[in-house]
């Protein structure tokens, strides 16, 4: 399922994400550099999917330029964390090619532009696939 965020402001949820990224470090005791915090406030309860972004401004970004070795995706609502998985980039990036390789005639629906000016291009992966994916990677 997708839902374009039409309500993203960018300047709203940038200092939102910021401030969970650094709750999230503190609980795992981890240091910023070793992790990329991605925080999702609501389009995870709307559409039921995980957006991993890929680029953004039409140059590469998230998961295509990361350096960090974990990834932690956030879900949230409004400031309060429901929940986050914290997986390693490199099994990350295992998951995506193998979830866009078995879905190569359904791409469109699976890479989407989203956020502001839907600006942030997105591969879409239902959040019951990607646990289902990690399971075989």
């Amino acid at each position: 399922m997708y839902n374009n965020n039409k309500d993203y402001d960018f300047k709203v949820d940038l200092p939102k994400g910021q401030r969970n990224e650094k709750r999230i470090v503190n609980i795992l005791g981890l240091n910023s550099e070793q992790v990329e915090v991605k925080t999702e406030f609501q389009f995870w309860q709307t559409s039921g999917n995980l957006a991993i972004e890929i680029e953004s401004w039409g140059k590469p970004s998230g998961l295509k330029t990361t350096k960090a070795k974990y990834w932690i995706h956030s879900f949230n609502e409004g400031e309060t964390i429901i929940g986050f998985t914290c997986i390693k980039v490199s099994t990350l990036k295992k998951i995506v090619r193998k979830y866009l390789s078995k879905n190569k005639n359904n791409k469109d629906k699976i890479i989407r532009m989203l956020g502001q000016n839907n600006a942030s291009k997105c591969i879409l992966i239902p959040m019951t696939d990607f646990i289902d994916l990690w399971r075989f990677v």
